[in-house]
């Protein structure tokens, strides 16, 4: 069948970018564009010799041409297979001589969805072809651990936003090996969730855009090959839906929130703090701790009590408990904090807790539990959705986890989870924090007091983090007796960048 690309086809096509993030609406060709892109990418390949220390070593490689479909089940990548056996040249489907099992009289192998297609070796120009042999193979998602490592020229990952996190850990690696081509086209619509790894990816392409990666978008209506009366039709399926789900579905604009508890828009909204090195003088300050257990960090949090604004962050990995006590009273008596609300589940929390009490620590004790732990998130949300809480733009830990982040009940009963099983340390010691500092309805008043209008967004201080203070400050802490009186001074994440006590500016660069 010929093929005429739309125009977001054809722009797609003319990008060199090797690994392609595509969201496109029902309907609007991004099967049949990455099937094409797959032919001319084996098209590629295959004048391209493995050089390896000036030698010549294609015929290392088995098969020589390898392209995957990776697709969330068998029963959704039935489609990409019909598309396969219309487009590709029946002249080409020719399984080798040698290939042992193959009982297709046609070539296709049914059974296991897959391919052999046999080049020739010299083109219509003249050129001649290093590599000729492609195995073009159907794999589905659903197993991930079945998805066993080879080297790939080629990946199409179709209906992504139905992939699980852990198939693509899996399939990502394979795209660097030795000799091939490692291209990719990731497509679908958006997933619910911003946190989903297929929505990281695009929005990663379009943040920061590299020669590796680009992101694509379309809408069905790109599609020039639908007609007024389809196009009415799918207009028409707005009356029967959410605007939200149609939007996602056709315009491939993702939900706002989704899937997940927390609001997207908000959360971009609440990225205006400042982070602060050192306590200003004249603001008082709180805290919230959530103790690190077995595989995840202790996180601590310190927020300005009367606006609400989280100033500075604490993580510690795989630290001895003396060392996190010791600095974790060091960084809460070095801020002045007048309340610390702490994490005082289960057995280790309540004796940390009467630890720091003895300390002279203000620690005040909460308890996860099921209602409660819905109440302190709900708490939460509701302060970002109303701009009365806010936490700095660089916390990339906190907002993963806020976009991540999904509730649902059953039975009466609600159940937490990260949509890629991660931790909510990050989370929970701003929700901690959060619930140490001062009611909202004061929060509008020292608005005023600090910028002199009510309900301006983003006050805090102008004194940014920058790498010099920091390191002036990790010198402090060397030096201070707490830390070097029975331990070495800890490693520490500051705000999610690992540091080492004592490294210069330019190793901490």
């Amino acid at each position: 069948m010929p093929y005429m690309p739309s125009p977001w086809q054809s722009k797609m096509h003319s990008q060199r970018e090797p690994r392609k993030w595509i969201w496109v609406g029902r309907r609007g060709g991004k099967g049949r564009g990455v099937l094409h892109e797959a032919l001319a990418v084996i098209n590629r390949a295959s004048f391209s010799p493995f050089i390896h220390d000036g030698k010549d070593i294609t015929d290392s490689l088995t098969p020589q041409i390898h392209v995957w479909t990776v697709a969330p089940n068998y029963g959704q990548a039935q489609q990409v297979w019909n598309e396969m056996k219309a487009f590709i040249p029946a002249h080409m489907v020719k399984p080798p001589e040698n290939l042992r099992g193959n009982r297709s009289s046609t070539g296709w192998n049914e059974a296991n969805m897959n391919v052999w297609l046999d080049l020739p070796l010299i083109d219509g120009a003249g050129k001649v072809r290093s590599r000729s042999k492609v195995f073009w193979e159907i794999k589905s998602a659903d197993n991930f651990e079945m998805l066993q490592t080879v080297g790939l020229d080629f990946l199409w990952m179709t209906e992504s936003q139905d992939i699980k996190q852990g198939a693509w850990d899996k399939v990502r690696p394979i795209l660097s090996s030795p000799g091939r081509m490692g291209h990719a086209c990731i497509e679908g619509i958006p997933p619910l969730n911003r946190a989903h790894w297929f929505s990281r990816g695009y929005n990663d392409a379009i943040r920061h855009p590299t020669v590796m990666d680009t992101a694509i978008t379309a809408t069905t209506f790109d599609n020039v090959y639908l007609t007024e009366d389809q196009k009415n039709d799918i207009r028409n399926e707005k009356r029967k839906t959410t605007e939200a789900m149609w939007n996602r579905m056709y315009m491939a604009i993702q939900p706002d929130s989704g899937g997940a508890f927390f609001s997207a828009r908000a959360i971009d909204n609440a990225k205006i703090s400042n982070e602060l090195t050192h306590p200003e003088p004249g603001h008082r300050y709180v805290a919230g701790l959530d103790l690190g257990k077995q595989t995840d960090p202790t996180v601590l949090v310190i927020k300005d009590r009367e606006t609400r604004e989280s100033v500075f962050a604490l993580e510690m990995l795989h630290r001895d408990w003396v060392v996190q006590k010791a600095t974790i009273a060091f960084e809460t008596e070095r801020w002045g904090c007048e309340r610390i609300m702490m994490d005082s589940t289960g057995m280790g929390g309540d004796i940390l807790f009467d630890e720091f009490m003895d300390m002279g620590l203000p620690v005040e004790g909460f308890k996860f539990t099921n209602p409660s732990k819905h109440q302190l998130f709900l708490e939460l949300a509701v302060a970002i959705e109303q701009n009365t809480c806010s936490f700095p733009a660089s916390w990339e830990n906190l907002i993963q986890q806020m976009e991540g982040f999904e509730v649902t009940s059953q039975g009466g009963m609600f159940r937490y989870r990260q949509v890629d099983n991660g931790h909510d340390d990050w989370l929970d010691a701003e929700a901690l924090a959060l619930r140490a500092s001062d009611p909202a309805r004061e929060v509008m008043e020292a608005r005023a007091r600090v910028t002199g209008k009510s309900g301006v967004r983003g006050i805090g201080s102008s004194t940014k983090k920058t790498q010099s203070s920091i390191m002036r400050q990790i010198s402090d802490w060397r030096q201070d007796s707490v830390l070097n009186e029975r331990q070495p001074p800890p490693d520490l994440v500051i705000n999610g960048d690992p540091v080492v006590m004592g490294q210069s500016i330019e190793e901490y660069r």
